[in-house]
């Protein structure tokens, strides 16, 4: 009788189900038509997230980095940190076999964003919006994010050449046998394209969006575009990849780099105090051309400050030959220089008052 009973409720089970519409599916992901069709939480997004792959230059250096910069791999700071992913720089522990893989993965990661968002433009349908106050402001700033992509697409390739010189170089989406398959393009000639890229796009981005109708903050500019054509050719002009010391391509260098600096005046951009290359809004000094932003945050100054402040872990200590650099403000002597073959006893005297 009990199996009498199954049979006939998983018969009626099945009768019930049949009816269900099969092709229901409950997705905690967009797929790309819904992308697409929802310009502010879709295509917007894509083009943040290529953003969000610049590194910071604070943890973002290398895996693991929490609060060391490049400061503690060289002779300008220490890292007392036993622990610190920075002391691989110089104990031995990254090598060919054993790179810091960071750059490699991201920067392939981001282009290949830029590559897919670029090759859909066509797709991006803004009609819906028309009738909306703002739509024009909303116009013009998605008119930007083709350079914009273009631009980040172009400063992740400069990184991977400036880290590995020749590196796989494609302007398309590629499938995983594709990629697989990419052979490794001359470093002079990614420069010579990146070059190239930034004197197509400069003239269609904006010199600052303070003047636009929407003034986001950290987006691509004519500033950017004209400083990463001024660096990539000085890196190209370099004995790294200047093998037999081009004359031309120093001239080159010299007249991009002039051309920035003639016109950066006139667009604001100048050297200032050096008090404001610190603190919270060091991002929006007058000699910051491009800088990634952070949120307020706290796990720098702990991974940094001295044992004796709470939660302090002492991080990066600054040696004393870069103290020796410094110059006094009362001249323009170094402290290097008015100390020079002393023996200073800091229980007497404090030098660096």
């Amino acid at each position: 009788m009990k199996i009498k009973n199954i049979i006939i409720s998983a018969l009626a089970t099945a009768s019930l189900t049949s009816c269900v519409d099969l092709d229901y599916s409950e997705v905690t992901t967009n797929n790309e038509e819904w992308v697409y069709q929802s310009p502010n939480y879709g295509i917007q997004r894509l083009v943040t997230s290529l953003y969000a792959r610049i590194p910071n230059g604070i943890d973002k250096n290398f895996e693991g980095g929490s609060g060391a910069t490049f400061a503690t791999a060289c002779d300008e700071a220490d890292c007392a940190l036993s622990n610190s992913n920075v002391r691989k720089f110089y104990n031995g522990g990254w090598s060919p076999i054993n790179p810091f893989s960071y750059t490699w993965e991201n920067s392939y990661k981001a282009i290949a964003e830029a590559n897919n968002f670029l090759e859909k433009l066509d797709k991006i349908d803004l009609s819906a919006y028309e009738y909306n106050n703002d739509f024009q402001a909303m116009k013009n700033k998605f008119e930007l994010f083709e350079y914009e992509a273009r631009f980040l697409r172009a400063w992740f390739y400069f990184e991977l050449v400036r880290t590995y010189g020749d590196v796989p170089f494609t302007l398309k989406s590629l499938t995983n046998d594709e990629a697989n398959q990419l052979k490794r393009t001359p470093a002079i000639e990614i420069m010579d394209w990146i070059v190239a890229e930034m004197n197509r796009i400069a003239e269609f981005l904006p010199i600052t969006y303070v003047t636009e109708l929407n003034t986001d903050i950290g987006r691509a500019t004519k500033p950017m575009c004209l400083a990463l054509k001024a660096r990539t050719l000085l890196y190209k002009a370099s004995p790294l990849f200047n093998t037999n010391n081009n004359k031309q391509w120093w001239l080159d260098a010299a007249r991009a780099n002039h051309d920035l600096l003639v016109r950066a005046d006139g667009w604001g951009i100048k050297l200032g105090r050096y008090a404001d290359i610190w603190g919270p809004d060091n991002g929006d000094g007058t000699e910051v051309i491009f800088a990634e932003k952070q949120g307020a945050l706290s796990s720098w100054e702990k991974y940094n400050y001295p044992v004796g402040v709470e939660n302090g872990q002492s991080g990066m200590c600054p040696t004393q030959t870069l103290v020796d650099a410094y110059e006094y403000q009362d001249s323009r002597e170094t402290f290097g220089s008015r100390h020079a073959g002393q023996t200073i006893n800091l229980n007497t005297v404090n030098p660096y008052l």
